[in-house]
Parts: structure tokens; sequence; C-alpha cells
């Protein structure tokens, strides 16, 4: 297996497209936020302005609910739009895929092998460790999806791209990189493929071919990968699997 990524889709949402989502997210979950804050504090209010025996006490904890649940879709929308609060460190990315890994846990699914191909002595980063687990545990988790039925597994590559030998590759987000070295993650499997109808749509908030789902997953992983500065490569094709690679900045 090569350490060098390979070129991007040539199906990819184009960089106007994302970008303009992104522009729209930012706007709507700043007005939503001030919304659903204004909704909590007034109800934090009435509900300790009641009787604990008062019959309204039950419909205010639902409205209480299902304010904390649209608060965490709001911080997954903010998470896509590259406004994530991060808690930046220096990070081992190693550490951080065989710790997700280790913890992934998904009871509707049979997980599949997964192989490393981690490099030693690979540079630390400065990166936000928990948004970089859930951007694995999402990415392994569409994998083991796509291999349901088939006998296949993932494979899990980690490396470094010097910054002039990363000038020369195509990607799929954003244009263009930064004039310096990069640590790479790359997460493969040889399952059924993305279509080319949904290669043009899955980084689209909200869109999704599952049953359940909020269709967020990969939406996130482009919003962590703005945040952190990165870059991003996927590869897919029907009936031979699909590979994404995260590209994330030495500094």
């Amino acid at each position: 297996m090569t350490n060098k990524p390979s070129c991007r889709i040539q199906s990819a949402p184009k960089i106007s497209e994302i970008d303009a989502l992104m522009t729209m997210g930012r706007g709507i979950t700043h007005d939503f936020n001030n919304l659903l804050t204004a909704i909590k504090g007034n109800t934090f209010i009435i509900k300790h302005s009641l009787a604990k025996d008062n019959k309204a006490n039950e419909s205010i904890t639902q409205i209480e609910n299902c304010t904390e649940r649209a608060l965490k879709l709001l911080n997954k929308l903010c998470i896509f739009t590259g406004r994530g609060a991060l808690e930046s460190q220096k990070t081992n990315i190693n550490t951080v895929i065989t710790s997700a890994c280790k913890n992934l846990c998904q009871p509707h699914l049979t997980l599949p092998i997964i192989k490393f191909y981690l490099k030693d002595l690979l540079p630390e980063i400065t990166a936000d460790h928990y948004q970089l687990d859930n951007l694995i545990k999402c990415l392994i988790t569409n994998s083991t999806e796509a291999l349901i039925e088939r006998d296949g597994c993932i494979s899990i590559t980690t490396g470094l791209i010097k910054k002039n030998d990363a000038v020369n590759i195509e990607l799929t987000y954003p244009s263009k990189l930064e004039d310096t070295d990069y640590i790479f993650i790359r997460i493969e499997d040889n399952g059924k493929g993305i279509p080319v109808k949904i290669q043009k749509k899955m980084f689209t908030p909200f869109f999704t071919t599952k049953m359940r789902g909020e269709g967020l997953g990969l939406s996130i992983v482009l919003g962590v990968i703005r945040s952190h500065n990165g870059a991003l490569i996927v590869n897919s094709k029907i009936h031979n699997g699909s590979s994404f690679t995260i590209m994330l900045p030495v500094q």
C-alpha cells in the first residue's frame, strides 16, 4: 500500500458550492443560537417560578429536552461551518486513531477487520483531539456500512507529506494547500463504493441515504478539516471501495 494520496474524485462538489454552504451556515447558526439561548433562559425562569406540583412542569421539561437536542444539532452545524469551539493541543495523530478505534461502538453493525499502517515518529500537530476522534469514527462508520453483506476490511494509513510534494496533489477540498508539511490520515475500504450522484451531494448538510440519520456526518468531517486548515482527498468507485484522505498541517 502506497503512502502517497491519489487524485480526487472528478465529481466532487465545486469549492464555491461548499464555501457558499458554509457561509450560509455561519449566518444560520449564529441566529439560531441566539433564539435557542433565549428559549432556554426563559424556560428556566418559568420552571423555577412554578410550584413543583404544577401540571405545566411536564410540558416545560419537554421544551427543555427539545431545546438541548436542538443545541447539540446546532453545535454540529457550527463544526461544519468551521466555527466550532476548538480546544487545541499538541497531538500525536497515531494515538488519536488507536484511541478512536478502541472506543468505537456500533451496536447495529458488525465491525470489520481494521488494518493499521501507521508511520512511526510522525511530528505532533496542534489539533482538537475530540473533533479528530469524531472525524475518524465517522469515516470508519461509513466504511463499515459500505461493507455490509460484503467480505472486506478497512485500512487506516498515516504518513508525512513534505511541502514540496504537496504542491501537485489534486484536492477535493480546498483548492490549494498552505506552504507547509502535512500529516495525512487515509481511511480506505474495499466496499460497494459511492455512486456518482451521491458523491456530488455527500458533503451537503442533512443529505442522507440512510433510514436513520441526520445527514451531518460527512458535513462535520469537512467542517473539522476546515477548522484545522486541512485538506481532503476523496476517491471512490462503484464495487471497488472508497478512500478518504485527510491532510493536516504541521505547524
